[in-house]
């Protein structure tokens, strides 16, 4: 397990799994905002956190596989 993610024989790859992740928890923090209509609702900021913690991990992952960006 790498970055708090494991990468599972025959199924999604490492890169997938991450960015799976990243569009959850997007729209999730999306739909509460909508809901809450609070960008301060701690619900809110901790989905944030969260997928700021996620975001890291992929930037993590992509600059150890050599990726330069575009």
């Amino acid at each position: 397990m790498r970055n708090g993610f494991r990468e599972e024989k025959g199924g999604l790859g490492m890169r997938k799994m991450i960015e799976l992740k990243i569009r959850y928890l997007r729209k999730d923090m999306q739909t509460l905002i909508e809901q809450r209509n609070n960008l301060l609702d701690p619900e809110v900021i901790r989905i944030s956190q969260e997928l700021d913690v996620v975001l890291n991990q992929y930037n993590i992952y992509l600059i150890n596989r050599g990726f330069k960006g575009v």
